[in-house]
């Protein structure tokens, strides 16, 4: 068994041929670009921060631990 496809279908392009049926590109040049971006110049150690947090919290022990 051939993997190959058969002569009969395939077709082969040119490269003016397959960039002549492509649809044309539309570029929206009101949107600002990628370098446009500012990123915001807070601290990552301001207190409006979100605070992320990886398990639970543990409960604080009750009574006044070991006595002997």
């Amino acid at each position: 068994m051939s993997l190959a496809p058969s002569p009969c279908c395939a077709v082969f392009l040119g490269y003016r041929e397959a960039m002549d049926s492509r649809p044309p590109l539309l570029i929206n040049v009101d949107s600002p670009g990628p370098a446009a971006y500012s990123p915001p110049t807070m601290s990552c150690r301001e207190s409006s921060a979100p605070a992320y947090t990886f398990g639970r919290k543990t409960p604080p022990r009750e009574g006044g631990g070991r006595r002997s």
